[in-house]
Protein backbone atom coordinates (compact mmCIF):
# COMPACT_ATOMS: atom_id res chain seq x y z
CA UNK A 1 0.00 0.00 0.00
CA UNK A 2 1.54 3.28 -1.13
CA UNK A 3 1.62 6.38 1.06
CA UNK A 4 -0.30 8.30 -1.62
CA UNK A 5 -2.71 6.16 -3.70
CA UNK A 6 -1.45 5.63 -7.23
CA UNK A 7 -4.72 6.86 -8.74
CA UNK A 8 -4.53 10.21 -6.89
CA UNK A 9 -2.60 13.09 -8.42
CA UNK A 10 -0.33 15.36 -6.38
CA UNK A 11 0.28 19.08 -6.52
CA UNK A 12 3.11 21.36 -5.41
CA UNK A 13 2.27 23.67 -2.48
CA UNK A 14 4.27 25.91 -0.15
CA UNK A 15 3.28 25.92 3.51
CA UNK A 16 4.50 27.58 6.68
CA UNK A 17 5.63 25.25 9.46
CA UNK A 18 7.11 25.73 12.91
CA UNK A 19 7.83 23.15 15.58
CA UNK A 20 5.88 23.42 18.79
CA UNK A 21 8.09 25.01 21.52
CA UNK A 22 7.97 21.83 23.61
CA UNK A 23 9.40 19.82 20.68
CA UNK A 24 12.48 21.94 20.02
CA UNK A 25 15.70 20.06 20.76
CA UNK A 26 14.02 16.69 21.24
CA UNK A 27 14.92 13.65 19.07
CA UNK A 28 12.53 11.77 16.81
CA UNK A 29 10.06 14.63 16.65
CA UNK A 30 9.88 14.56 12.87
CA UNK A 31 11.04 11.86 10.44
CA UNK A 32 11.66 12.19 6.71
CA UNK A 33 12.63 9.02 4.81
CA UNK A 34 15.11 8.65 1.97
CA UNK A 35 12.35 9.38 -0.54
CA UNK A 36 11.73 12.70 1.27
CA UNK A 37 8.31 11.53 2.48
CA UNK A 38 7.26 12.70 5.94
CA UNK A 39 6.64 9.51 7.94
CA UNK A 40 6.23 10.92 11.45
CA UNK A 41 5.26 14.17 13.16
CA UNK A 42 5.00 14.48 16.93
CA UNK A 43 1.66 15.04 18.59
CA UNK A 44 2.57 18.58 19.66
CA UNK A 45 3.48 19.67 16.10
CA UNK A 46 0.82 17.56 14.38
CA UNK A 47 -1.44 20.53 13.59
CA UNK A 48 1.18 23.06 12.45
CA UNK A 49 0.79 22.81 8.66
CA UNK A 50 2.48 19.63 7.44
CA UNK A 51 0.81 16.31 6.63
CA UNK A 52 2.40 12.92 7.10
CA UNK A 53 2.80 11.67 3.49
CA UNK A 54 3.89 15.10 2.17
CA UNK A 55 7.00 14.84 0.01
CA UNK A 56 9.47 17.55 0.98
CA UNK A 57 11.03 19.42 -1.94
CA UNK A 58 12.61 22.35 -0.13
CA UNK A 59 12.88 23.80 3.40
CA UNK A 60 13.77 27.48 3.16
CA UNK A 61 16.84 27.26 0.88
CA UNK A 62 17.70 23.64 1.70
CA UNK A 63 16.65 20.89 -0.73
CA UNK A 64 17.49 17.44 -2.03
CA UNK A 65 18.63 15.78 1.19
CA UNK A 66 16.41 14.26 3.90
CA UNK A 67 18.91 14.80 6.71
CA UNK A 68 19.50 18.46 5.84
CA UNK A 69 15.78 19.18 5.45
CA UNK A 70 15.08 17.54 8.82
CA UNK A 71 17.84 19.52 10.50
CA UNK A 72 16.46 22.77 9.11
CA UNK A 73 12.98 22.00 10.42
CA UNK A 74 14.32 20.93 13.82
CA UNK A 75 15.88 24.33 14.46
CA UNK A 76 12.50 25.47 15.73
CA UNK A 77 12.14 28.60 13.62
CA UNK A 78 9.42 29.41 11.13
CA UNK A 79 10.08 27.59 7.84
CA UNK A 80 8.70 27.89 4.35
CA UNK A 81 8.32 24.30 3.19
CA UNK A 82 7.69 23.33 -0.42
CA UNK A 83 6.03 19.93 -0.70
CA UNK A 84 4.27 17.67 -3.14
CA UNK A 85 0.89 16.96 -1.57
CA UNK A 86 -2.06 14.76 -2.39
CA UNK A 87 -4.47 16.78 -4.49
CA UNK A 88 -7.56 18.25 -2.82
CA UNK A 89 -6.53 17.82 0.83
CA UNK A 90 -5.70 20.27 3.62
CA UNK A 91 -3.90 19.72 6.94
CA UNK A 92 -5.62 19.53 10.31
CA UNK A 93 -5.54 22.71 12.37
CA UNK A 94 -6.80 21.47 15.72
CA UNK A 95 -7.31 18.33 17.73
CA UNK A 96 -10.96 19.36 18.05
CA UNK A 97 -11.52 18.16 14.47
CA UNK A 98 -11.55 14.60 15.78
CA UNK A 99 -14.91 13.23 16.99
CA UNK A 100 -15.41 12.81 20.71
CA UNK A 101 -13.47 9.96 22.35
CA UNK A 102 -11.22 9.55 19.30
CA UNK A 103 -7.59 10.54 18.78
CA UNK A 104 -4.92 10.12 16.09
CA UNK A 105 -3.47 6.63 15.72
CA UNK A 106 0.27 6.20 15.66
CA UNK A 107 1.73 5.76 12.17
CA UNK A 108 -1.27 7.25 10.34
CA UNK A 109 -1.70 10.42 8.31
CA UNK A 110 -4.78 12.59 8.84
CA UNK A 111 -6.11 15.29 6.57
CA UNK A 112 -9.29 17.01 5.44
CA UNK A 113 -10.77 15.98 2.08
CA UNK A 114 -13.50 18.16 0.57
CA UNK A 115 -15.93 16.54 -1.87
CA UNK A 116 -17.89 18.62 -4.34
CA UNK A 117 -19.52 17.44 -7.55
CA UNK A 118 -17.86 18.94 -10.64
CA UNK A 119 -20.03 21.31 -12.64
CA UNK A 120 -21.95 19.85 -15.60
CA UNK A 121 -21.10 16.27 -14.65
CA UNK A 122 -23.96 13.80 -14.77
CA UNK A 123 -23.32 10.82 -12.55
CA UNK A 124 -25.52 8.30 -10.78
CA UNK A 125 -22.89 7.12 -8.29
CA UNK A 126 -19.69 8.15 -6.57
CA UNK A 127 -17.87 5.00 -7.69
CA UNK A 128 -16.51 3.68 -4.38
CA UNK A 129 -17.20 0.72 -2.11
CA UNK A 130 -16.94 1.43 1.63
CA UNK A 131 -16.96 -1.05 4.50
CA UNK A 132 -17.70 0.25 8.00
CA UNK A 133 -15.48 -1.38 10.63
CA UNK A 134 -14.81 -0.07 14.15
CA UNK A 135 -16.02 3.51 13.57
CA UNK A 136 -14.14 3.77 10.29
CA UNK A 137 -15.48 3.74 6.74
CA UNK A 138 -12.73 1.86 4.88
CA UNK A 139 -12.57 2.41 1.12
CA UNK A 140 -12.15 -1.11 -0.29
CA UNK A 141 -12.58 -0.42 -4.00
CA UNK A 142 -12.60 2.57 -6.34
CA UNK A 143 -14.03 2.36 -9.86
CA UNK A 144 -11.95 3.73 -12.71
CA UNK A 145 -12.94 7.06 -14.29
CA UNK A 146 -15.58 8.02 -11.69
CA UNK A 147 -15.79 10.97 -9.33
CA UNK A 148 -14.50 8.81 -6.52
CA UNK A 149 -11.44 7.84 -8.57
CA UNK A 150 -10.02 11.35 -8.18
CA UNK A 151 -10.88 11.57 -4.45
CA UNK A 152 -10.25 8.20 -2.81
CA UNK A 153 -7.68 5.45 -2.81
CA UNK A 154 -8.04 1.88 -1.58
CA UNK A 155 -7.10 1.92 2.09
CA UNK A 156 -8.41 5.39 2.91
CA UNK A 157 -10.53 5.40 6.07
CA UNK A 158 -13.29 7.93 6.70
CA UNK A 159 -13.34 9.03 10.35
CA UNK A 160 -16.08 11.66 10.15
CA UNK A 161 -18.30 13.47 7.64
CA UNK A 162 -19.04 17.15 8.21
CA UNK A 163 -17.83 16.67 11.77
CA UNK A 164 -20.22 13.79 12.47
CA UNK A 165 -18.76 10.50 13.62
CA UNK A 166 -19.98 7.22 12.15
CA UNK A 167 -22.89 6.02 14.34
CA UNK A 168 -22.51 2.82 16.32
CA UNK A 169 -26.26 2.13 16.39
CA UNK A 170 -28.61 1.29 13.55
CA UNK A 171 -27.01 0.37 10.24
CA UNK A 172 -23.74 2.32 9.82
CA UNK A 173 -23.27 1.05 6.25
CA UNK A 174 -26.59 2.59 5.21
CA UNK A 175 -25.70 5.83 7.01
CA UNK A 176 -22.36 5.98 5.21
CA UNK A 177 -23.96 5.36 1.81
CA UNK A 178 -26.60 8.02 2.40
CA UNK A 179 -24.01 10.59 3.48
CA UNK A 180 -21.58 9.98 0.60
CA UNK A 181 -24.27 10.06 -2.10
CA UNK A 182 -25.38 13.52 -0.94
CA UNK A 183 -22.55 14.88 -3.08
CA UNK A 184 -24.54 13.78 -6.16
CA UNK A 185 -27.28 16.29 -5.35
CA UNK A 186 -24.90 19.23 -5.02
CA UNK A 187 -24.02 18.97 -1.32
CA UNK A 188 -20.47 19.79 -0.23
CA UNK A 189 -18.92 17.25 2.12
CA UNK A 190 -15.93 17.63 4.43
CA UNK A 191 -14.32 14.33 5.36
CA UNK A 192 -11.66 13.53 7.94
CA UNK A 193 -9.47 10.88 6.30
CA UNK A 194 -7.05 8.46 7.95
CA UNK A 195 -4.36 6.56 6.03
CA UNK A 196 -1.42 4.46 7.29
CA UNK A 197 1.99 5.83 6.31
CA UNK A 198 4.60 4.12 8.50
CA UNK A 199 5.89 1.06 6.65
CA UNK A 200 5.00 -1.58 9.25
CA UNK A 201 1.59 -0.05 9.97
CA UNK A 202 0.77 0.19 6.26
CA UNK A 203 1.79 -3.43 5.65
CA UNK A 204 -0.33 -4.74 8.53
CA UNK A 205 -3.31 -2.71 7.38
CA UNK A 206 -2.94 -3.96 3.80
CA UNK A 207 -3.01 -7.56 5.01
CA UNK A 208 -6.10 -6.84 7.09
CA UNK A 209 -7.89 -5.09 4.21
CA UNK A 210 -7.05 -7.91 1.79
CA UNK A 211 -8.55 -10.40 4.26
CA UNK A 212 -11.91 -8.62 4.59
CA UNK A 213 -12.15 -7.20 1.06
CA UNK A 214 -9.90 -8.94 -1.49
CA UNK A 215 -9.06 -7.04 -4.63
CA UNK A 216 -11.51 -8.04 -7.34
CA UNK A 217 -9.66 -9.12 -10.49
CA UNK A 218 -11.71 -8.12 -13.51
CA UNK A 219 -11.23 -8.48 -17.23
CA UNK A 220 -9.50 -5.45 -18.69
CA UNK A 221 -11.12 -3.66 -21.57
CA UNK A 222 -10.37 -0.57 -23.61
CA UNK A 223 -11.06 2.73 -21.89
CA UNK A 224 -13.40 3.91 -24.65
CA UNK A 225 -15.52 0.76 -24.20
CA UNK A 226 -15.77 1.43 -20.46
CA UNK A 227 -16.73 5.04 -21.09
CA UNK A 228 -19.45 4.10 -23.59
CA UNK A 229 -20.90 1.49 -21.22
CA UNK A 230 -20.86 3.89 -18.28
CA UNK A 231 -22.51 6.68 -20.27
CA UNK A 232 -25.17 4.27 -21.52
CA UNK A 233 -25.83 3.08 -17.97
CA UNK A 234 -26.13 6.66 -16.71
CA UNK A 235 -28.48 7.57 -19.56
CA UNK A 236 -30.74 4.59 -18.93
CA UNK A 237 -30.85 5.34 -15.21
CA UNK A 238 -31.86 8.95 -15.86
CA UNK A 239 -34.57 7.88 -18.31
CA UNK A 240 -35.95 5.09 -16.13
CA UNK A 241 -36.25 7.42 -13.17
CA UNK A 242 -38.61 9.62 -15.18
CA UNK A 243 -40.83 6.75 -16.35
CA UNK A 244 -43.90 6.07 -14.24
CA UNK A 245 -45.67 2.84 -15.12
CA UNK A 246 -49.48 3.03 -14.86
CA UNK A 247 -51.08 1.07 -12.07
CA UNK A 248 -53.16 -1.93 -13.07
CA UNK A 249 -55.72 -0.70 -10.54
CA UNK A 250 -56.07 2.74 -12.13
CA UNK A 251 -59.54 3.63 -13.41
CA UNK A 252 -58.16 5.06 -16.64
CA UNK A 253 -56.04 2.06 -17.54
CA UNK A 254 -56.09 1.36 -21.25
CA UNK A 255 -57.77 -1.91 -22.18
CA UNK A 256 -57.46 -3.71 -25.53
CA UNK A 257 -60.36 -3.02 -27.83
CA UNK A 258 -62.23 -5.92 -29.40
CA UNK A 259 -62.72 -5.91 -33.14
CA UNK A 260 -66.02 -4.38 -34.25
CA UNK A 261 -65.93 -6.21 -37.59
CA UNK A 262 -68.81 -8.73 -37.55
CA UNK A 263 -69.07 -9.39 -41.28
CA UNK A 264 -69.06 -12.89 -42.77
CA UNK A 265 -65.81 -12.11 -44.56
CA UNK A 266 -63.83 -12.46 -41.35
CA UNK A 267 -64.15 -15.41 -39.05
CA UNK A 268 -62.14 -15.15 -35.81
CA UNK A 269 -61.33 -17.67 -33.15
CA UNK A 270 -60.06 -16.19 -29.86
CA UNK A 271 -57.65 -18.22 -27.77
CA UNK A 272 -57.12 -16.52 -24.42
CA UNK A 273 -54.72 -17.22 -21.61
CA UNK A 274 -53.93 -15.27 -18.44
CA UNK A 275 -51.74 -12.80 -20.27
CA UNK A 276 -52.21 -13.16 -24.04
CA UNK A 277 -54.93 -13.19 -26.65
CA UNK A 278 -54.47 -14.66 -30.15
CA UNK A 279 -56.80 -14.34 -33.10
CA UNK A 280 -56.86 -16.94 -35.88
CA UNK A 281 -58.54 -15.89 -39.11
CA UNK A 282 -59.94 -18.25 -41.77
CA UNK A 283 -60.25 -17.35 -45.45
CA UNK A 284 -62.93 -20.05 -46.09
CA UNK A 285 -66.25 -18.40 -46.73
CA UNK A 286 -68.51 -21.45 -46.57
CA UNK A 287 -68.49 -23.65 -43.49
CA UNK A 288 -69.37 -26.67 -45.67
CA UNK A 289 -66.02 -26.34 -47.44
CA UNK A 290 -64.17 -27.03 -44.22
CA UNK A 291 -62.96 -30.64 -44.25
CA UNK A 292 -62.61 -32.79 -41.12
CA UNK A 293 -59.19 -33.75 -39.82
CA UNK A 294 -58.45 -37.44 -39.41
CA UNK A 295 -56.03 -38.35 -36.62
CA UNK A 296 -53.76 -41.27 -37.44
CA UNK A 297 -50.89 -42.78 -35.58
CA UNK A 298 -47.37 -42.48 -37.01
CA UNK A 299 -45.77 -44.40 -34.21
CA UNK A 300 -43.34 -47.19 -35.12
CA UNK A 301 -44.99 -50.60 -35.27
CA UNK A 302 -48.46 -49.21 -35.90
CA UNK A 303 -50.94 -51.98 -36.71
CA UNK A 304 -52.75 -49.84 -39.27
CA UNK A 305 -52.44 -51.08 -42.88
CA UNK A 306 -53.29 -47.63 -44.21
CA UNK A 307 -50.09 -45.89 -45.31
CA UNK A 308 -51.84 -42.63 -46.01
CA UNK A 309 -50.83 -39.35 -44.46
CA UNK A 310 -52.54 -37.71 -41.55
CA UNK A 311 -55.16 -36.04 -43.74
CA UNK A 312 -57.83 -38.14 -45.42
CA UNK A 313 -56.95 -37.03 -48.96
CA UNK A 314 -53.24 -38.04 -48.76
Amino acid sequence: MTVVPQNISTTKVTVSFKLAPEDVGKPDILKIDDNLLIRHISKNSFYNGLIMSDKVLKVNDVSGNAAKCTAELMKGGKCNVEVMRRNGVTPLTSEKIFPANQAPKKGHAYFILTLEKPAKQNATGVGVQIIVVKKRGIVSQVEFNTMGFSWFGRGDSIVSINGNAIPTTGDPDVWMREQITKVLTGNKLTLLIERPVEANVALDFKRYLDSIAPVMITTHMASDVRNIAREASNMHTIVLRKIKAPSILASDIKKPKKSADKTNETREISISTASTEMKICSDVEDDDDLRPVVNKSHAAGSSSDDDAGCFDDE
